[in-house]
């Protein structure tokens, strides 16, 4: 397995940091009307830089079941983070959105590796049934 990044993929991971941060920002900055501070903001950054980063190493090593998976995990945990902001849920909707951001992304990471590696040895399997049929048939 070797990495090997290409330049859009490269643009990819900072547009997705970008968008990551943005979306934080928006969030919680002004749906939830919390001031900003800037040890928040740090930890926007480091948290979106980081999905920026596993896009970029996904991509890389060309994963794209795990890297599908952890796409489809991170926009289902900003749309629940969005919701739980929007609910309210008498002062734990912050906690809770917050906690749906860090799950759903980890959930898909976790889900991606499993079915990668399901489908690698299904590969692997089927390279070797297919080696022992052209065998038993010289």
């Amino acid at each position: 397995m070797t990495f090997n990044i290409e330049k859009n993929q490269l643009l990819r991971g900072i547009g997705l940091s970008l968008i990551s941060f943005l979306l934080l920002v928006i969030g919680v900055g002004i749906l939830l009307g919390v001031s900003l501070h800037l040890q928040n903001l740090a930890v926007y950054v480091v948290f979106s830089v980081l999905a920026g980063f596993i896009y970029i190493l996904l991509s890389g090593y060309q994963l794209t079941i795990v890297l599908f998976f952890f796409m489809t995990g991170l926009l289902i945990g900003f749309i629940e983070m969005y919701r739980a902001f929007w609910q309210g849920l008498e002062g734990w909707g912050e906690i809770i959105g917050i906690l749906a951001l860090l799950i759903w992304p980890t959930i898909g990471i976790v889900l991606g590796v499993i079915i990668q590696i399901g489908v690698y040895f299904y590969k692997k399997y089927q390279v070797k049934k297919n080696q022992n049929t052209s065998k038993n048939m010289d």
